[in-house]
């Protein structure tokens, strides 16, 4: 009697339909499929050091290369909380790719937090620079003339009073 032994393995779907087609390839010999960056799919350069990839996590943005207060050392982290302050809630994959690749995202209906006051603008990404000496990035708020505001009016920087 013949006995078969199983065993587990990951692999691709790519992978199982070769050994299906051809019970004796070694699934070592099955070519990979192209990187991401090659079949199509952008990856997100980071804005800071230009070389190293973005990772999207729970709470924040990050350079793959990122390491916090080190000088001459990647620093870019950008917090999807960075709005909640405003009465918004946290950054979207969307909109974090947007700011990251230097594009300006629309911002409707903020608060102000001193001001109780409803507004809105664009936003930007920006590296900005503390007291302490440290360097962050965040999204920075840019009110243009020609953006018309939610009330119909010229002026979008305050829509209630």
């Amino acid at each position: 009697m013949e006995t078969t032994q199983t065993i587990a393995i990951a692999a691709t779907p790519e992978e199982i339909k070769a050994m299906i087609e051809n019970p004796d390839i070694d699934i070592r010999d099955i070519p990979k499929p192209a990187p991401a960056a090659a079949s199509g799919k952008r990856e997100l350069l980071c804005p800071a050091c230009h070389e190293a990839h973005i990772e999207a996590h729970a709470k924040f943005f990050k350079c793959q290369d990122y390491v916090k207060d080190e000088p001459g050392e990647c620093n870019f982290i950008l917090w999807r909380s960075g709005l909640t302050n405003f009465g918004r809630g946290p950054l979207t994959n969307a909109e974090a790719v947007r700011l990251i690749r230097g594009e300006q995202i629309p911002l409707k209906n903020l608060i102000g937090p001193k001001s109780g006051k409803t507004f809105n603008c664009l936003g930007q990404l920006a590296e900005v620079d503390l007291p302490n000496g440290r360097r962050i990035w965040r999204v920075e708020f840019l009110f243009a003339d020609d953006m018309e505001g939610a009330n119909g009016d010229q002026t979008p920087e305050i829509l209630t009073g």
